[in-house]
């Protein structure tokens, strides 16, 4: 998940809805039946995130920044 596309809403509901639903729910990683408490959740920090740090997420340069470098 890309964070330069964090701030679009549409894209923002759209790629976790089917990450989890295709993906981890298929693979027995998440319970299908908890699929929309945990986009609500996500939805709540990516809006709260976003609001706060909207240029941080959109001058974000993957070549420039490793995620790796903030754990």
């Amino acid at each position: 998940m890309d964070p330069r596309t964090m701030t679009e809403c549409e894209t923002n509901q759209s790629r976790p809805k089917s990450l989890l639903q295709q993906q981890l729910v298929q693979f027995n990683r998440v319970a299908a039946t908890d699929v929309d408490d945990i986009l609500y959740q996500y939805q709540e920090y990516a809006e709260s995130m976003i609001q706060d740090h909207r240029e941080l997420f959109t001058s974000f340069s993957p070549s420039a920044s490793l995620m790796l470098d903030t754990m």
